[in-house]
């Protein structure tokens, strides 16, 4: 950990004697920690942040810790040294205890994978430069917390605006993802590239509207609930480009899947791109397909 101020240092030792009580009393500590940092130095989430390096922040209804697991995976498999919250914990006291928890090994790592609450993320990328944005999804399952999901948007988008230059990886499947980055130069979609087989029907309640102008969407298939290749007759809105495109090259049951990635603009060959990989993977089903197509698709962001 790189040299800190007198009152960071305080609320560091602070927050690392609160875990420990915490665990001696039977606690996992994943959020004590951070909280106690907050409180005794409002801020220091992003000044102990400042020495991580590349840091991927990933976000979104469902998918956010497989896709996070899934990354710092392929970052630790590259021989880099990943600061993580594994344990699922994702509110910004969580992340705070990530930070002042590096010891051994972690006291230095040079690539940060983070686990973000949808609530808690316009605070969080306000305090933290992340090299990369990955929003996975937006379904309707937490309306008890959001009401409808309409509202992370609000949430989101002025966050978004504030920080113009952050690449973001989104699903390009989900037609709010697509609009609330509309317009950005460094928005990079994934999704599938064709309809996956026996994804027809829809296994969600969500209603596809256009995000846009409320019309109805008109799909010509879906992945999962309201995902999938869509196209709004009434203004024109549209599924954006793929970044990465994925398919199911062959389903393996219960020991998972092979999917097939392409992504890169340029002809083939040239150097540029596209670029193709067929990849195993011990996850199964179209929504862990999703998952690791924005785990890969933001690797490069995090890895140079």
């Amino acid at each position: 950990m790189a040299a800190i101020g007198a009152r960071d240092g305080l609320a560091v030792v602070g927050a690392r004697l609160a875990g420990r009580a915490a665990r001696l009393a039977g606690y996992h500590a994943t959020s004590l920690p951070g909280l106690v940092a907050q409180r005794l130095s409002p801020g220091i989430v992003g000044r102990l942040a400042r020495d991580v390096g590349p840091i991927a922040m990933v976000t979104g209804t469902n998918g956010k810790t497989t896709t996070s697991l899934t990354l710092a995976g392929i970052l630790r498999g590259a021989g880099h040294c990943v600061l993580a919250n594994p344990s699922g914990a994702n509110l910004g006291q969580a992340i705070a205890s990530a930070l002042v928890g590096r010891t051994g090994r972690d006291a230095a790592p040079d690539r940060a994978v983070f686990e973000v609450d949808e609530a808690a993320l316009p605070a969080l990328i306000d305090q933290v430069e992340p090299a990369v944005l990955v929003l996975t999804n937006l379904f309707r399952d937490q309306l008890d917390r959001f009401g409808e999901t309409d509202r992370i948007v609000r949430l989101w988008g002025p966050a978004l605006t504030r920080k113009g230059r952050l690449p973001v990886v989104f699903c390009a499947d989900e037609p709010r993802l697509g609009a609330l980055v509309r317009g950005r130069a460094d928005a990079i979609g994934f999704g599938f590239a064709s309809a996956p087989g026996g994804s027809a029907g829809s296994v969600t309640s969500d209603v596809a509207t256009c995000p846009l102008c409320a019309s109805a969407l008109e799909l010509e298939w879906a992945t999962i609930g309201h995902l999938g290749a869509y196209r709004c007759v009434a203004c024109g809105f549209a599924r954006p480009h793929l970044g990465l495109a994925v398919r199911v090259v062959e389903d393996r049951g219960f020991d998972g899947q092979t999917l097939g990635f392409r992504w890169g603009d340029g002809a083939p060959g040239d150097g540029t791109g596209p670029r193709e990989a067929s990849v195993a993977v011990g996850l199964i089903g179209i929504a862990n397909a999703y998952n690791a197509a924005a785990a890969l698709r933001s690797e490069e962001h995090t890895s140079e």
